[in-house]
Order: C-alpha cells, then structure tokens, then sequence
C-alpha cells in the first residue's frame, strides 16, 4: 500500500511502528521486512536511498504481495526522512550496537508512532542518521557476533513493540 508522502503517517493510526530502511542492497530482505511488518499489523516502511521499493519484482516475491497491505513509502534520504518525521512530533530512533544505546526489550515509547532506523548490510547506520535521531535503540547481542542480519533484527525489533503495543 504505497503512501504518497510522510506526511500521512500520523493519520495512520493503526501503524505504530515505522521501520526506515536505509541502504538496504538486498530486495529479499526487504521483502522479509514487509512480510514482518504485515504479521504485525501495526508495522509501516519508509525505504531510504536505494534501498529496493515495493515496486522491485524481487521485494514483491520474497513478501508474498506484503506490500499491497503495509503501507510504505520510498525517499531519496534517511536523514531527510528523520528531520521531517521529528518535524511531525514521530519520535526517530536507530538500531545500531553502540555504547550508550537502550536495549529494545527495555524502552517503553511514550507514545506513537515512531520511526526506527535500521542500517545498510555492511555498514549499518550511517553517522549522519545516528547524529539526527533522538535516541539509539539495540539489539543485546550475547554471542562472538556483533550483529544480526537486517531483516532479522528488524523483525525481532518489530515484533518487541506489537508485544508492548497489545499489552
């Protein structure tokens, strides 16, 4: 369900997450997002720089058709993205594994919706996004490894939050 401009994104009501994907290179796992964000009913996509848009054919087979029912919309930028949403009182947020950061199983949003960044495969969020966000999110991560696979740390991230919205 394509949306035309951010803008709508507090008429939305039932949508209480946004994920903002920013420089995704794979279409799978973007349309591993989608498909997460339909399961959750409350999950909206803002698709940044080149990450692939729900037109893409790839995104459209790994998400089952996913993106006729979740809303998204594709931006040229993250940070532009971020300033305009802050601009319409959406808390910003990324994911990312840096000090300071605050588990996604302990914050508890005052309200919603808000928008949560996540970052490129490789290079994760950009420095730029994590300066302009207001807070930074994580995952804990307890293994040798220092991240997940995007798409799975998205969907862990978006099912925390349908798990605090139902509460």
């Amino acid at each position: 369900m394509k949306i035309e401009s951010l803008s709508e994104i507090p008429k939305l009501t039932k949508y209480k997450v946004w994920l903002i994907a920013e420089n995704i290179r794979s279409a799978y796992n973007v349309g591993a997002l989608l498909r997460t964000a339909d399961g959750t009913g409350i999950t909206g996509i803002i698709m940044a720089g080149y990450t692939p848009d729900g037109d893409h054919f790839r995104v459209h087979k790994t998400s089952l058709n996913a993106e006729q029912y979740v809303p998204w919309i594709a931006v040229s930028s993250a940070k532009e993205a971020i300033v305009e949403l802050q601009k319409l009182s959406i808390p910003t947020f990324a994911l990312e594994l840096v000090p300071n950061a605050i588990s996604v199983f302990d914050y508890v949003p005052e309200s919603y919706p808000i928008a949560i960044c996540l970052g490129n495969e490789v290079e994760g969020v950009s420095q730029e996004v994590l300066k302009t966000v207001n807070k930074v999110l994580m995952l804990p991560m307890e293994g040798q490894k220092e991240s997940l696979n995007v798409a799975e740390a998205g969907s862990i991230t978006m099912y925390e939050f349908f798990r605090k919205t139902i509460q």
